[in-house]
């Protein structure tokens, strides 16, 4: 958190309201987050000014505002916006504002305070701005398109799939559906994530039973998703050696969902977040609960006409409470009607706020070795930061074939499969013109380890292969970029990130 303000509280200045007074530099750089910050780390944190259109404590005059710069030193951040690939910076901003009754009543005062996606410096709420910051790209020429974080694929002419819990539908094996896994443990897959995913996808692993085991069998869940018409549609393909049905948040096996209602703001006048939960039976099918005015039997959906979940057992798997049978996992299926969830029909603008948390609790005997835990995609709960911008693009479609015979509107990143790979991966993407694509792979240092130049390709859907014989296992960013023959004027750029395991 930077703090600067004027604030007359014993934790700040005690003489913040001496007219001509600047403001209080507090923050994080000090003692505790309420301290003011040691004027020796001005120049390696931050820094600020101010010029006040008036004088500031003086209430006999009518003031005209205020200016503030600031100077931040991102590397005592964390951050490398130097390196080739550059960096994104999470970033909310908050601005308070108090006012005696004007002409000047003592006795009468007011106070407001606006943010710019978050209201607090010390805690992560809501969201964050990313800063996209790349050493070549400058205040002059025109800027790179930045992608969305998860781009949701159109089914295009195949069929919507019964549900029934199980994906055997066609369109769920398609090579263009939307995948995503999330495990428990498991940094690679997070480091792997898109955007500012990494750092906003997380994992916790409360008490049960009085203590903290070991986790011996953190499921595997691999997430599909795609769109058609005015629904969303989620599969889940969880590998699971111990399913079990409790009736206990900390212990549960299953999923939330989380997705904003697009017509519904909440006190703090940001969107309605939607905790769209279930959990496995006792039967083996799907327990729809969790918060009376989401899906439970009295609430906002009661009826199940926003959101229905099917779930189905893999073969072998048998629900008990004690973890004596091996099990194999379980399979659901989710579709979400989307303008149940405020959206005009032909899906609005397709712009879709997401969440994804799994849950995953064994139970054995001794019951001192049972855990439960939960591990999420961009946001656990409905205040927590970081929900996943998404794009429903119907331009890209999961049944188009390599060589796709359609031209896409915009340029666009799908990925590279397989991934984790070894020892070679595609990169995908979508070009609605003919253009040049660079390829740059990176160490986890910033280095380019590998670089491929791919003249005159699309429109439609184009792909590079990248060898990785001579690289050790480990996450490796990649940058996409996409330029005019001939004159070599960017178009387009786009950051991804592959997992090499050997």
């Amino acid at each position: 958190e930077i703090f600067y303000a004027w604030v007359k509280e014993p934790w700040a200045d005690t003489s913040a309201d001496q007219p001509g007074r600047m403001p209080f530099y507090g923050g994080f750089w000090g003692s505790d987050p309420y301290s003011p910050r040691p004027d020796s780390l001005s120049t390696a944190t931050w820094t600020a000014a101010t010029t006040v259109q008036g004088t500031q404590n003086n209430d006999s005059d009518v003031d005209g505002g205020y200016t503030m710069e600031f100077r931040i030193n991102l590397a005592t951040f964390g951050y490398d916006v130097s390196g080739v690939a550059g960096d994104i910076v999470m970033y909310s901003l908050s601005i308070y504002d108090a006012d005696y009754q004007w002409p000047l009543d003592t006795a009468k005062q007011a106070g407001n305070r606006v943010w710019f996606q978050c209201p607090w410096g010390n805690a992560a709420a809501y969201n964050h701005i990313r800063v996209y910051a790349r050493p070549d790209v400058g205040l002059s020429g025109t800027p790179p398109a930045v992608g969305p974080e998860l781009v949701i694929p159109s089914a295009g002419s195949l069929t919507s799939p019964v549900l029934d819990g199980v994906l055997d539908d066609a369109v769920w094996s398609t090579p263009h559906v939307g995948t995503l896994q999330i495990k428990f443990g498991d940094n690679a897959i997070r480091d792997a994530y898109p955007s500012t995913a990494p750092y906003r996808s997380g994992q916790f692993q409360p008490t049960v039973n009085g203590g903290v085991s070991s986790v011996s069998d953190p499921s595997l869940p691999t997430i599909k998703y795609f769109f058609k018409a005015d629904t969303l549609f989620l599969g889940f393909d969880v590998n699971d050696l111990v399913v079990q049905s409790v009736d206990q948040v900390d212990r549960w096996d299953g999923f939330r969902v989380i997705i904003c209602q697009r017509d519904v703001r909440n006190g703090d006048n940001v969107l309605f977040p939607r905790r769209l939960s279930f959990r496995v039976g006792g039967d083996g099918t799907s327990i729809i609960t969790e918060r009376q005015d989401d899906l439970s039997a009295t609430g906002w959906d009661s009826l199940s006409q926003a959101v229905q979940v099917v779930m189905a057992l893999k073969g072998g798997t048998t629900i008990d409470t004690l973890g004596v049978l091996p099990d194999s996992g379980y399979t659901a299926e989710m579709r979400v009607v989307l303008p149940k969830f405020g959206y005009p029909a032909g899906r609005g603008d397709g712009v879709l706020f997401l969440g994804v948390v799994l849950y995953d609790g064994d139970s054995f005997t001794p019951f001192t070795s049972s855990y439960g835990t939960r591990t999420w995609f961009m946001r656990e709960g409905d205040f927590n930061d970081g929900a996943a911008w998404c794009y429903m693009d119907p331009t890209i479609t999961v049944g188009v074939n390599e060589n796709g015979s359609s031209v896409p509107e915009e340029f666009a990143l799908l990925g590279n499969y397989p991934n984790p790979f070894n020892p070679s991966t595609t990169i995908r993407y979508m070009l609605p013109e003919v253009s040049d694509v660079t390829i740059e792979v990176f160490n986890m240092l910033g280095q380019i380890v590998g670089q491929k130049a791919l003249r005159m390709q699309g429109p439609g859907e184009a792909s590079g292969t990248f060898d990785a014989r001579a690289l050790s296992s480990g996450v490796y960013p990649y940058h996409v970029r996409m330029s005019s023959p001939g004159s070599h004027v960017e178009r387009a750029s786009f950051n991804g990130k592959m997992i090499l395991l050997k």
